[in-house]
């Protein structure tokens, strides 16, 4: 039967929580009635995470040859789904795989994307610095392109493969502003997103953000969608 639901983890070296995170979303799928498929995207890794992958039940894994970045490894796992419903959340164990039936119910009749707010509940553990950049570049958008907009780099989502489609997914960043390019993406297309509060953990192992490079990366992208994204244009 075709899954209607694939869920898409990004991976580059997790050995120390890829276990933990397939276990619980694996039982957070379980609960939800609907046909779902997991989708493990190894980007390279260089540590224990494709061994602990390759004794996984029930999960598909696609290998990329090279490490090519978050981006591309969110578009790997998208090629490579076959749901109508896509969600994408970390696997350094940062977001709560129990809040995806959440992100799911608010899905309704016209939304396009679900997005986990991580700055809408109390004890989110985000390292301050990041915490204060995130929030940065949401006012930034808000201020720019005038839409309410809270968390507009959050990894965890929900969405419908058409809205994907029309937002030309695939021309997207191959880095970490991907999730930040499809926000902004969906603001120029009027899409309508909702933002769901979430827990936030504490990740395990080493963050792959670089603070200052990224962060004006980040802002290089607002700037550039703000003056017309012409490197795009909506499909369908």
């Amino acid at each position: 039967m075709r899954p209607q639901l694939s869920v898409i983890l990004p991976i580059h070296n997790e050995e120390e929580s890829i276990e933990d995170v397939l276990a619980r979303l694996t039982s957070t799928i379980r609960a939800i009635p609907v046909e779902a498929e997991i989708i493990c995207v190894d980007d390279g890794s260089t540590d224990r995470s494709p061994e602990l992958l390759a004794g996984t039940s029930g999960v598909q894994v696609v290998t990329l040859p090279r490490n090519c970045g978050y981006g591309a490894t969110l578009k790997a796992g998208f090629e490579a789904s076959r749901g109508n419903i896509l969600a994408t959340l970390d696997a350094d164990r940062t977001y709560p795989p129990e809040e995806l039936p959440r992100l799911l119910e608010a899905l309704g009749d016209g939304v396009d994307m679900v997005v986990g707010n991580r700055f809408g509940r109390a004890g989110n553990e985000m390292e301050m610095l990041r915490c204060l950049g995130n929030r940065f570049y949401a006012w930034v958008v808000r201020m720019l392109f005038c839409r309410h907009v809270l968390d507009v780099c959050s990894g965890m989502r929900v969405m419908r493969r058409d809205f994907l489609e029309r937002a030309n997914y695939r021309s997207c960043s191959d880095d970490l502003d991907f999730a930040l390019h499809l926000s902004l993406r969906a603001i120029r297309l009027r899409a309508r997103v909702h933002e769901v509060p979430i827990g936030y953990d504490r990740r395990a192992g080493r963050s792959k953000l670089h603070i200052l490079p990224h962060g004006i990366r980040f802002l290089l992208r607002i700037f550039r969608e703000r003056l017309g994204g012409s490197e795009w244009r909506p499909q369908g």
